[in-house]
């Protein structure tokens, strides 16, 4: 015996592994064979030829021992050996193993059978222990073995062969099958390419979606059009389509049509609509789950029926639709998306149509379902309130990024929350209300447009955001600073429009856009001004008080709160945004709509604030509001006197100058006692234009005085004459009124849509498409028309300039010029900017 010296300790250091330190070899051999017995593990395989030779030297002396004829052990050879080929061909298939070594494995069970037949018969014949049977029985034995094990090792790499040959023979197939069908999709559709003006473009895709088909397209190798060239072609395509498939029953719109990338440069989607799955409004479901605080907003779906997400936290976008384009619906899940939130809150401003956005979110807390209310921070319909708010907005973003420090991003919590704000009718105030500035607590003096031009360049670091909703496309609608401020909203949507040019002025770069087309709200989307793809979906259903104030009432709980600080940091403005004094539409809504009054001693929702922990900021609009206003804002200031009359001429004050008259008969034809009709003398007398105990000379002369004011500008106004007496009724009065007030109804009645700071159309499209040349260009009166999109025919479009806007036509170069008719450029603009 070897004497095996023991193994020193091993010291191991703290946090380190022992390492196994190695046996001696010496202690090998000092295993036993039965310690080498009980782990030895054989394959079972190695017995198989053993036991074939144990068997048939078994076999061959059943014969020898009981007095059997020697034909009987040929017949029991030759049945296993059928059986034993039998199951070789089903245990090594073609299929798996490959033809070879499925013949090898065959000819094997073949010749062994044979061979072992042969013996058995030899050894039955002379005696299974004679010497030489015995010796060929040993031969035989060594022989099977080996060709045995050789078989079995080679029965796994004849399979991986064999199944690789499989998969590519597979893959060929597939190749060659797709490759097949691409020339047959290809010639089906090369006819339509052609017709489409799209020749050398071809189809080698055509696959049927929940929407209708999806054809990928392969561009022109010799002559690319690239993308801008199929969406600049997609109008021709789409008429093509349409008539093919107008045998099968279907009508395809053209803005059904829209062609996206498929990735390599080289390859487009064409998406066809051949089903309108917005035919119905999409239902709106409630979170139950408090989404992640930038989680884009699932706002609606796809025409595959795949969720919309918009991002809204750090960025800024702009929808724009005219009345009824589903403006409203959209913006409404965009507030909801922001409340499903526990880290941000929605700022919802404007000077027009505040109310009916703000209102059904706000009842569950006015009628006292809820202790504050869904919506952080409500300013309008005055034009320095939403300044106010604005400037609040700019402190916050300018605060958080001057603070950042080495980080990239300010990262808002529950404590300190985003900020998403919301400008309805965006236009309004950044256009016509921007000769209306504020003091920003950086001690400058700047409009709605240069301030939301400075939020829109940091607002993103400081998590915060807004979007702009607006019915007309124009950069200048946006202001002075509008070029800049568009540059900086990534997100568009466009919904309907009353032309083309707004929704094609809002999806930049995306050609074929026809917003006119558009139906049952459904609305496009350029999730990145960056990529030219105009994607069609619809916005969930969600408006009115009736759907919207559960879904607010369900997430106020949610609803985070600035830190007292930061609170104190923006201003009184902020601290008093919920008075009475600044909310007189929505005071007036909540007692006539929900029969309520407004919250009372409320000055942070529902709550009283706590005790400031440093003074407040002064209200910047308190202090800077330095533009002396109008005299027909004068004028409509003293007659706010009177409380019931408070909102009807404050909203007439917002549509431009009216003058003293009307603003008095308003209050004349809303009274209760007054008659259905009245002689233009008498509503002189009541509105002071004539004195009670004038002579009726007198009365008559002011009466006429009256006439001839209501029938000018913007009025209008003819009279009737009842009973000898010529004047109005009540009703035509008070429907004058609204006419002029409604956009929609003034552009079918023939009054002037013109506010104040507004040129009116189509002299403002024809300048705006106009904006880059100098003032010495001359626009012929068939160019004219062909910027306007044919809205208007040479005669109409020259006799409207001429009789409206006081522009005949002229030559270039004088009358006896042979050259079109048209106008100078410098002429429309000084046109556009002659008082009204």
């Amino acid at each position: 015996m070897v004497e095996v010296q023991a193994r020193p300790e091993v010291a191991v250091r703290p946090g380190h592994a022992a390492r196994k330190v190695p046996r001696p070899a010496s202690s090998v051999s000092q295993r036993s064979v039965r310690d080498a017995v009980r782990v030895w593990s054989p394959r079972p395989g190695w017995f198989a030829p053993l036991m074939t030779v144990v068997a048939l030297y078994n076999v061959a002396a059943i014969p020898v021992w009981a007095g059997l004829p020697v034909w009987s052990v040929w017949l029991l050879g030759a049945l296993s050996t059928f059986a034993l080929v039998w199951v070789c061909r089903r245990r090594y298939h073609k299929a798996v193993y490959g033809a070879a070594h499925h013949n090898t494995a065959v000819g094997f069970c073949l010749v062994a059978g044979l061979l072992g037949t042969a013996w058995m018969a030899f050894a039955a014949e002379v005696s299974p222990i004679n010497i030489t049977a015995l010796g060929l029985l040993l031969l035989f034995g060594i022989t099977l073995g080996v060709l045995f094990l050789l078989v079995r090792h080679q029965a796994p790499i004849k399979r991986e062969t064999q199944r690789q040959i499989v998969a590519l023979d597979q893959q060929m197939k597939e190749v060659e099958t797709t490759a097949t069908e691409q020339a047959q999709t290809v010639e089906e559709h090369r006819d339509q390419m052609v017709r489409a003006d799209l020749a050398g473009v071809t189809v080698i895709e055509n696959i049927d979606t929940a929407e209708g088909f999806r054809m990928t397209l392969k561009d022109n190798p010799n002559k690319p059009i690239k993308l801008s060239g199929l969406q600049s072609k997609i109008g021709n395509l789409a008429s093509v389509l349409a008539a093919d498939l107008h045998a099968q029953g279907i009508e395809l719109p053209e803005h059904h049509v829209q062609a996206y990338p498929a990735g390599p440069a080289h390859l487009f989607y064409v998406k066809v609509r051949t089903k309108d799955i917005f035919l119905e409004p999409l239902p709106y479901q409630v979170s139950t789950e408090i989404p992640p605080l930038r989680e884009p907003v699932k706002a609606g779906k796809f025409a595959d029926q795949e969720p919309v997400p918009i991002p809204i936290i750090g960025r800024n976008g702009i929808m724009c639709s005219e009345t009824g384009g589903g403006k409203t619906v959209f913006i409404n899940n965009l507030i909801a998306g922001v409340a499903e939130r526990d880290a941000v809150v929605a700022w919802v401003g404007g000077t027009e149509k505040l109310t009916p956005l703000v209102l059904p979110w706000l009842a569950p807390w006015l009628l006292g379902n809820t202790d504050r209310p869904l919506l952080d921070y409500v300013a309008g319909p005055d034009a320095y309130a939403v300044l106010d708010m604005l400037v609040a907005f700019y402190k916050l973003v300018s605060d958080r990024t001057s603070s950042l420090g080495a980080r990239s991003k300010f990262r808002a919590t529950p404590e300190d929350p985003a900020v998403v704000m919301f400008l309805e009718e965006a236009p309004d105030l950044l256009d016509r209300h921007k000769d209306k500035k504020v003091m920003t607590h950086k001690g400058t003096k700047m409009n709605a447009s240069q301030l939301l031009d400075a939020i829109a360049s940091i607002d993103r670091a400081a998590e915060c955001g807004f979007w702009l909703l607006t019915q007309q496309g124009l950069i200048e609608a946006l202001g002075p600073n509008g070029t800049r401020i568009r540059r900086n909203c990534i997100v568009r949507v466009a919904g309907a429009t009353q032309s083309d040019y707004d929704g094609s002025s809002t999806l930049v770069k995306c050609n074929n856009v026809r917003t006119t087309q558009l139906k049952n709200n459904e609305l496009l989307i350029q999730r990145d001004i960056n990529v030219p793809v105009a994607e069609s979906w619809k916005a969930f259903f969600l408006d009115e008080l009736d759907l919207i104030g559960p879904v607010a009432e369900y997430y106020t709980p949610r609803k985070p709160a600035f830190s007292q600080q930061r609170k104190n940091s923006l201003g009184s403005a902020y601290a008093r945004r919920w008075d009475a004094d600044r909310l007189p539409e929505l005071v007036q809504a909540a007692r006539i709509d929900l029969g309520v009054e407004w919250p009372v001693g409320s000055r942070d929702g529902g709550q009283e604030s706590p005790a400031p922990e440093q003074p407040v900021q002064p209200d910047s609009g308190a202090q800077t509001h330095f533009q002396d206003p109008a005299p027909e804002e004068i004028t409509m200031m003293a007659s706010d006197a009177e409380a019931k009359m408070t909102e009807a001429i404050a909203e007439i004050a917002k549509y431009g100058p009216l003058g003293k008259t009307m603003s008095e008969l308003l209050h004349v034809v809303t009274a209760a006692d007054c008659p259905e009709f009245a002689a233009a003398w008498m509503y002189a007398v009541v509105i002071g234009k004539a004195a009670p105990q004038a002579s009726m000379a007198e009365k008559e002369a002011a009466g006429q005085a009256l006439i001839t004011e209501l029938a000018g500008a913007p009025w209008q106004l003819p009279t009737e004459v009842r009973s000898g007496a010529e004047g109005w009724a009540s009703a035509t009065l008070r429907d004058r009124i609204h006419r002029y007030l409604d956009p929609s109804v003034a552009s079918s009645s023939g009054i002037p849509q013109q506010r104040a700071g507004e040129v009116r159309e189509p002299l403002r499209t024809l300048l705006a498409r106009l904006q880059d040349f100098p003032g010495d260009h001359f626009v012929t009166t068939s160019q004219a028309v062909e910027l306007l999109e044919d809205s208007y025919s040479a005669n109409q479009l020259m006799e409207l300039l001429r009789d409206e806007f006081g522009l005949p036509t002229q030559r270039p170069r004088g009358d006896n010029d042979a050259r079109p008719r048209g106008w100078f450029l410098s002429n429309l603009r000084d046109a556009a900017e002659a008082p009204v």
